[in-house]
């Protein structure tokens, strides 16, 4: 589980969910920062839950219902915030490591 600040919220975030067909620079990157971070990837088709960052995708099957206080979600206007926000967790995490 990574902490992370998104829309001036706390989210507790156990897993990246991430459109398959976006290019190829961004499916590398967030592979890259889900993988370095801990975090399992996950595509639209999951059903949505608690401590999920949704980056420029919607739930195939909708939002169901999930806790919105509890997800995360990037819009595909926003996904380079997104990814920052994930590499900028990286190196908090080098910084300051939880023991």
């Amino acid at each position: 589980m990574v902490r992370i600040t998104w829309e001036n919220e706390t989210l507790h975030v156990r897993r990246v969910v991430v459109r398959r067909d976006l290019p190829r620079a961004y499916t590398y990157a967030v592979r890259r920062a889900a993988e370095r971070l801990g975090l399992p990837l996950a595509y639209p088709e999951a059903k949505p839950r608690a401590g999920d960052f949704w980056l420029a995708c919607s739930p195939d099957r909708g939002w169901g219902d999930a806790d919105p206080g509890a997800i995360g979600w990037v819009s595909p206007l926003d996904i380079d915030a997104g990814l920052n926000l994930l590499f900028a967790t990286i190196e908090a995490v080098k910084l300051h490591p939880v023991p």
